[in-house]
């Protein structure tokens, strides 16, 4: 009897060691679309998220492309963690990263991107902070989703405005930002490496990969903030502004692209205002977009929305709309969503993702149409899990 007492308490002291050390986490998020009245003339017709764009209201339910993941992972009190995955694509990845208060280190990759190159990757990137946190410097080989120097975002919302200019998510580059108080400021050099992951050293491309560069800056001071950035490449411009006021944010935006020669001018301008009093809130955006290379020259767009915590934390529901205005074109758009967080950590926001779900369902229904006789008739379904 002594000895399965002594048995026992070293496993017990063996298992709380390694739960302490290892640990395991899934994720999955699959979800479809039901088009009851297709472009073809079918009815009925099914398609996964991963076929084709969802629009910009859509995203509110089903954001994020179908995938599944498990991972085995270990970890110690010094920020090193490591562990291999497995997800619904056959694939076997790894990944390593490493943080303190002054750096960070990430590679995650499936098995194949070791003789690949960088573009296999799923993430490779590092960063340092000098004297205390004033100078951030960043190389990635494929970096992680942050977009720097953003404010407002409803050029983006409403027209698609390309923010992704001073976001490193996915390139290999290399940024610095230097931090003083309430104002940042920096430069991004994009495509530093080539994909079989030897530096470049033609200078044309040299030339190229420095006139790609973007340089941007960012003023936060409560209750204002402003964010702005300039890509070198087709002179494009990005501002943007914020003002906060207790439960309600007021903000302003524009986007531009001044390059005549390659037939790309384009310049959008929005507004938007939002209130979020915990139970329910509601916003609206508005905006301008004019497009001299277009025969139409000019679209106008309003996107009102609400939201309510039915449950909070659990349950909200959600209603959006769009209507877009041309010259020769009105369009116009509803979209109601229901999501449901299983374990109550969050809802999702009101122009929607699914971040704060890890477990949950998003229904919603999408309906619209046009002056030019074409229609929106689509349900869309979509499940998370995570542990």
């Amino acid at each position: 009897m002594r000895k399965i007492l002594v048995v026992l308490l070293v496993l017990s002291v063996l298992g709380g060691a390694f739960a302490d050390w290892w640990w395991f986490d899934g994720s999955a998020f699959f979800g479809t679309v039901i088009d009851f009245d297709d472009e073809n003339g079918e009815a009925l017709v099914r398609r996964s998220l991963d076929d084709g764009e969802v629009s910009n209201l859509a995203a509110c339910c089903c954001n994020g492309l179908n995938t599944a993941k498990f991972a085995i992972n270990w970890g110690t009190e010094d920020g090193i963690s490591a562990g291999v995955y497995f997800d619904y694509e056959d694939r076997i990845g790894s990944y390593l990263s490493f943080s303190g208060d002054n750096y960070a280190f990430y590679a995650e990759g499936a098995m194949q991107a070791l003789f690949e190159g960088w573009g296999a990757w799923g993430g490779l990137w590092g960063w340092y902070k000098f004297f205390d946190g004033m100078i951030h410097l960043e190389a990635a080989l494929n970096g992680e989703y942050a977009g720097w120097w953003h404010s407002d975002t409803a050029v983006e919302d409403l027209f698609g405005a390309d923010l992704s200019y001073s976001d490193m998510g996915g390139k290999n580059g290399i940024l610095v930002n230097f931090s003083f108080e309430a104002l940042d400021f920096g430069i991004f050099v994009p495509g530093m490496m080539d994909e079989d992951w030897s530096p470049l050293t033609d200078d044309s491309t040299t030339r190229s990969v420095l006139s790609s560069s973007v340089i941007g800056l960012n003023f936060a001071m409560d209750p204002v903030e402003f964010g702005a950035f300039f890509a070198i490449e087709n002179y494009t411009a990005y501002l943007g502004a914020r003002i906060f006021a207790g439960d309600l944010t007021l903000g302003l935006s524009f986007y531009g692209v001044f390059d005549d020669e390659e037939d790309t001018a384009e310049a959008m301008f929005a507004v938007s205002a939002n209130y979020d009093g915990g139970v329910f809130g509601a916003g609206v955006q508005a905006g301008y977009y004019a497009i001299p290379s277009d025969e139409e020259g000019w679209k106008l767009a309003i996107s009102p929305g609400f939201f309510y915590n039915v449950i909070p934390d659990y349950m909200r529901f959600v209603l959006d709309a769009m209507f877009t205005f041309g010259a020769d074109d009105v369009i116009w758009e509803f979209f109601p969503v229901i999501t449901w967080n299983f374990k109550g950590t969050g809802n999702a926001s009101r122009l929607g993702n699914w971040d704060a779900i890890g477990t949950g369902i998003g229904i919603g229904y999408r309906i619209g149409g046009g002056n030019d006789e074409s229609t929106i008739n689509e349900a869309y379904l979509s499940f998370r899990w995570s542990f």
